[in-house]
């Protein structure tokens, strides 16, 4: 069986990975950098300049990045469990936290495998931002596992 649980948002990769990133290929990054203002200054969290990206925190790329991990798992015959957090209408500062329902990925996975299971991964709440203009409202259904096989 196959674990997967890609990144929700651009957020929830850039924000943890690039330490471990520099760590695991060795080398002094540039820092990104951000204009504010009209001046170019370094970035808050201190990124890697030309940090990866996932496609699964691409607007344009989240579906076939499932379709990929679908397809591919289920051509070698293997089920699939992926770990995804709910969809929500998100805050003011964030209106849109996820970039596909669970129901889509349900649909995708559908589309490789004939059996596919949507069960919540239990009471979880995801840890919040630092600054309360990004919080949204807590849901204690935070995880839900989709778990496909034949």
């Amino acid at each position: 069986m196959v674990y997967a649980d890609p990144p929700y948002t651009r957020d929830h990769y850039s924000r943890f990975y690039h330490v471990l990133e520099t760590l695991a290929v060795g080398d002094e990054p540039m820092v990104s950098t951000m204009k504010v203002n009209g001046v170019v200054k370094l970035s808050r969290g201190l990124y890697r300049a030309e940090r990866h990206q996932s496609p699964f925190c691409i607007k344009s790329e989240v579906l076939p990045a499932f379709e990929a991990l679908f397809g591919g798992t289920a051509h070698r015959g293997v089920p699939i469990a992926v770990s995804y957090s709910a969809y929500s209408s998100g805050t003011a500062a964030r209106p849109q936290p996820r970039l596909v329902t669970i129901e889509q990925i349900a649909a995708v996975a559908g589309r490789y495998y004939r059996r596919v299971l949507v069960e919540s991964a239990g009471r979880v709440a995801h840890s919040k931002f630092n600054h309360e203009a990004v919080n949204g409202e807590v849901n204690y259904d935070a995880e839900t596992l989709i778990v496909a096989h034949d």
